[in-house]
């Protein structure tokens, strides 16, 4: 005796196919904000090398959106941004000191995470 299971298939992709799609979606969606995150850790690297350029020359840089904060030897630059769902700050740390700690390009991956 064979069973007939007409219409199974249909119900079974009915019910997997949004599971699939909403996998695919929050995955493009990962990628798009980590390179927004990497854009916006570009943005304040080069705001840290390039004030400080303009600082030695005697020259004053306007960004309203970077924020930079002194603690001790350390100077913190950071982003605040709200969106419509998340608000994301992002800041990274450079030590006035020593020149060398502050080109190493982990200290970027380890402020991100």
């Amino acid at each position: 005796m064979k069973k007939s299971n007409k219409g199974s298939a249909v119900i079974e992709i009915t019910l997997l196919m949004p599971i699939l799609l909403g996998c695919i979606y929050f995955y493009i969606m990962l990628f798009l904000f980590l390179i927004d995150s990497g854009n916006r850790m570009e943005k304040i690297a080069e705001f840290m090398y390039v004030t400080q350029d303009m600082e030695n020359k005697g020259l004053k840089t306007l960004n309203e959106d970077i924020h930079v904060r002194t603690e001790g030897k350390v100077k913190i630059f950071w982003i605040e941004e709200k969106g419509k769902l998340f608000d994301i700050q992002m800041e990274m740390r450079k030590g006035k000191d020593n020149a060398v700690e502050n080109i190493r390009r982990w200290q970027l991956v380890t402020s991100l995470f």
